[in-house]
């Protein structure tokens, strides 16, 4: 919605209204959040992404196909504050291999790392790390058409370094779309 007037909630599945949508002003730190792989993200040599290769949840053909075989992508994010609680989301749709991976890490890849584990065929949502007691646990929101938001909320320790948002060591099949970060 424009900036001053009313959001309005409906349920994803059946589209049935909610009511008023009331949140906080918001800015997504991850710049170009629906090309996963471009110019602000590192691709490592196991990695195949395939731009613009299926339907988005937003209707567009703006999803990535993300194919991993034991290496890492990762977002070269924006500076942590400590003691921050930021909430990262991203839009993902099994590409084959029924496993979702994301790890974040507050202070390069010297920080504090949230892990989260989705399973698509069981709904499952776990989580591990270096820091699970500074998570909250995860949530997911299941769209139309196979997609689901998954939605970490973590709070830092210390900061500094950039965030670095990766999906990692593990053979993976993947649409992705839509990263976000927020404080």
């Amino acid at each position: 919605a424009p900036a001053n007037q009313p959001r309005f909630d409906y349920d994803p599945l059946t589209g049935d209204f909610l009511g008023l949508l009331l949140e906080t002003s918001r800015t997504n730190d991850v710049v170009s959040s629906q090309d996963i792989g471009g110019t602000l993200w590192s691709v490592g040599a196991g990695i195949t992404v395939t731009p613009n290769s299926a339907t988005a949840p937003d209707g567009t053909n703006t999803a990535d196909r993300v194919s991993f075989v034991n290496d890492n992508i990762y977002y070269n994010g924006p500076a942590a504050a400590a003691t921050t609680t930021y909430t990262y989301s991203i839009y993902v749709k099994d590409g084959g291999t029924d496993l979702y991976f994301q790890e974040i890490d507050d202070n390069g890849f010297g920080g504090l790392r949230y892990q989260t584990r989705f399973v698509f065929s069981t709904k499952t949502l776990t989580i591990s790390g270096s820091s699970v007691d500074r998570m909250r646990a995860p949530i997911y929101q299941e769209l139309p058409n196979g997609w689901f938001r998954i939605i970490q909320t973590f709070t830092t320790l210390n900061g500094g370094g950039g965030f670095k948002i990766s999906n990692r060591n593990f053979t993976q099949d993947n649409f992705l779309w839509g990263a976000q970060l927020e404080i």
